[in-house]
């Protein structure tokens, strides 16, 4: 639950920053189109606007699919544990940064449940808005459905209704609309442009834009860049429609001028439309009326006819940049070099065993302590340990083996005694039968000791003694332990080395050291999951 979490609440945050640097794009296309700084239709400058808002969402879940490790140094990391402490101040907390850690400094952290609170939420307001959309249209519809039919144009029916003072268009899932109210019926020219307006409405799909814009304030109703963003989109939608009739239909714009002020009179005596129509006066003021009639008398149709492609791609490789900045300034929360080696420090001042921090113990590190899997194998072993901890202490004391080699059962079984492994190894230590043999443990059809706890750690204690004793040092005992004493010696005598590492690189299970000093640590320090 918290990795979809996570992944919901990088999205959502990846696409408010797409989208408010999209938004303001389209406002600044907008805004140079009606100051004349750009010298192309409203019609092509709404259509780099539509490419740019998809953009602005696509993106987004684009990058959500690039490798979630930390593409740059994230200044939010979110905790997947319910809390955290730094080894060295028990105080610490994860909504305090570590004065020890220095890099941590910066930082937000945020804990599982929290994480999992968010992504609830923003599933919650997501499904919401998708029902209050759905519920719009169905509504739309059902408006729809009472008005008369006067005409059919292929997929686009032509409505009357006395319900309406002005002309809109409604888009739906078989056929599109043009509603007009009855009183235009009295002014045949004005009905004539007004169904070529709206017309020009569904020919560019701006009810479906409507829909979309409504969900997206939905989501976002905190960014006061999406409301700006609809404004921009919303001004483009009726200087394009207007330019359109004016420019291609042999309409005086003194004409269209005056249909224009019938529509915003009769806008201003009746209730708002519904949300999912276009129309040629929507909440259309005296400011906005006056720069329409202006645009329409400067008869700038006539401008060149294309899609602003430098443009559009510019502003593309920023909107790709906002959102490639939000994936990763939000980074799933994993141990840096630096923070693990002080982990292992901390474990080595306690320990027999060499503790190295190289970049596999690390990440085997990460892997119990920063992903969902690896969580809760650890967490299932901490709930587990106290029911043997006791009893293996007092083993390993009695046979002079360090404590911390817990880790290694922690590693090898999670602490489950009822594990059976592909090689047919089981309990908590994980013993094949052959060695179980070799250490007076019973396995039989009938008997197997190392199901028995106590027994198969005093098997345990004794075959890691005598691998101690062989190699003089605990990390090749450890390598042994997995693949056996001849097979390590072996490597050392191929290689020439009796180099831990290097033998364990040269091995068939070379993750394995690796993981045992990373389960290691994790038992010396149980704050890192709990």
């Amino acid at each position: 639950m918290s990795e979809f979490s996570f992944a919901l609440v990088r999205l959502y945050l990846g696409c408010a920053a797409a989208l408010t640097v999209g938004a303001c794009f389209i406002g600044l296309a907008a805004y140079a189109w009606e100051k004349k700084k750009t010298f192309l239709p409203a019609r092509s400058v709404l259509k780099a606007s539509y490419v740019l808002l998809l953009l602005s969402v696509a993106t987004p879940l684009l990058v959500q699919l690039l490798p979630q490790e930390q593409l740059m140094r994230p200044s939010v990391q979110v905790f997947s544990s319910a809390s955290r402490k730094d080894p060295a101040n028990e105080n610490f907390t994860a909504a305090v940064h570590s004065p020890i850690i220095p890099s941590m400094q910066t930082k937000i952290s945020f804990s599982r449940p929290h994480l999992q609170a968010a992504g609830l939420l923003l599933v919650v307001l997501i499904l919401g808005t998708l029902l209050s959309v759905t519920t719009q249209w169905l509504a739309l519809r059902r408006w729809l459905g009472g008005g008369v039919v006067v005409k059919h144009l292929g997929k686009v029916q032509l409505l009357v209704s006395d319900e309406i003072g002005v002309p809109c268009a409604a888009w739906g899932i078989l056929r599109r609309s043009i509603v007009l109210p009855s009183t235009y019926f009295e002014k045949p020219l004005y009905a004539r442009m007004s169904i070529r307006h709206e017309a020009e409405h569904l020919r560019n799909a701006d009810p479906l834009a409507v829909f979309f814009l409504v969900g997206l304030q939905r989501v976002f109703f905190w960014n006061p860049f999406i409301c700006r963003l609809a404004e921009a989109i919303h001004r483009l939608q009726e200087f394009a429609c207007d330019a359109h009739v004016v420019g291609h239909h042999r309409v005086s714009p003194q004409a269209y001028g005056r249909c224009l002020l019938f529509a915003a009179e009769t806008a201003a005596n009746h209730p708002g439309l519904l949300v999912g129509t276009t129309s040629m006066a929507r909440a259309m003021g005296g400011e906005e009326l006056k720069r329409r009639i202006e645009v329409i008398l400067e008869n700038r149709e006539k401008m060149k006819k294309a899609v602003p492609l430098p443009a559009v791609a510019l502003a593309g490789m920023f909107i790709f940049g906002s959102a490639f900045v939000a994936h990763s300034a939000v980074q799933q929360k994993k141990l840096t070099m630096e923070e693990a080696a002080r982990y292992a420090k901390l474990t080595a001042e306690k320990s027999a065993v060499p503790i190295d921090m190289n970049e596999k113990v690390l990440a085997r590190l990460n892997e119990l302590v920063a992903t969902e899997s690896g969580r809760k194998f650890s967490a299932d072993a901490f709930a587990r340990l106290p029911k043997y901890q006791e009893m293996i202490r007092r083993v390993f004391s009695k046979h002079q083996v360090p404590e911390e080699l817990i880790g290694l059962a922690l590693f090898e079984s999670g602490l489950n005694n009822d594990l059976v492994s592909s090689m047919k190894a089981t309990g908590i230590w994980q013993f094949i039968p052959t060695t179980a043999r070799r250490y007076q443990l019973v396995v039989d059809g009938k008997t197997d000791e190392r199901l028995i706890p106590e027994k198969e750690t005093e098997a345990a204690a004794r075959y890691l003694k005598d691998l101690y004793a062989q190699f003089k040092d605990w990390r090749l005992a450890i390598k042994a332990y997995n693949e056996g004493e001849n097979r390590v010696a072996k490597l050392m005598k191929a290689h020439g080395t009796a180099n831990a590492w290097a033998i364990d690189k040269a091995s068939n299970t070379e993750n394995y050291l690796s993981g045992a000093i990373a389960a290691m640590i994790l038992y010396r320090n149980p704050d890192l999951i709990q």
